[in-house]
Formats: C-alpha cells, structure tokens, sequence
C-alpha cells in the first residue's frame, strides 16, 4: 500500500469518526484516546481498558482490521503537538506520514471504543 493510499485511509478513517459524532452519541459508542504503554500495539492496550476495542482504519489482505488509529508525538521538527497516524496490529509504534516521509513514534495514544464491529470507510 502506498504512502499515499495508506495517508488517506487514515485521514478518511479519522474524519468520518469526527463528521459523525452525532449519531454516535445517538447510539452510546464511546471513543477515547488511551496511552499505549511500551512493547503493546493498539488492540492490545484497548484491550486492558474498559473499552476493549481499537477504532480499526485500514484492512489487511484477509479483510481483517490491521491498521488502527493511533495519535503520535513527535520531536524536532513538529514540536509537541500531536499527529493521527496508524498502528499496526503487533507493533508497538504509531506511524504518521510527514513530507511525504513515514515517522515511527514509540510514545503514542490509541483511539479506544465499546464497540466491537469495525467501521471502517470503504
């Protein structure tokens, strides 16, 4: 998957969860941000939350939810504020996309929801 491609699922993936929080207050879905401690991916750190689930932005081959929405802090060049990317199922680092340059961050939050059924913008 392009570096292209890939950016705009995670932007479409975290738009459409922004555009549409009033139906999702409509019907109790609850999303959170929740630091991803070292050495754990997104499905793993909402998983020990009472949440349990990883807001999912991007498919594997299979069909299956791989890519999760993730929110890095950089250093350097972009400062403190922080960036969407995506986190792979397994890895314990939020990748964003900068200058069309990929930047792995081990210090990151996960997006964290009640609901098991992945949305995912097709």
């Amino acid at each position: 998957m392009s570096i292209t491609r890939l950016s705009l699922v995670v932007l479409l993936g975290t738009l459409s969860l922004g555009l549409s929080s009033q139906a999702i207050a409509m019907r109790g879905l609850i999303v959170n941000w929740t630091s991803a401690p070292k050495k754990l991916d997104c499905p793993s750190t909402c998983g020990k939350t009472l949440l349990k689930h990883a807001v999912p932005t991007g498919l594997d081959r299979t069909g299956k939810p791989s890519f999760n929405i993730c929110l890095a802090f950089g250093k350097d060049s972009w400062g403190s504020e922080g960036r969407v990317g995506f986190n792979l199922n397994g890895e314990s680092s939020c990748i964003t996309v900068i200058d069309k340059k990929m930047h792995s961050s081990s210090r990151y939050y996960c997006q964290c929801s009640n609901d098991p059924r992945p949305r995912i913008p097709r």
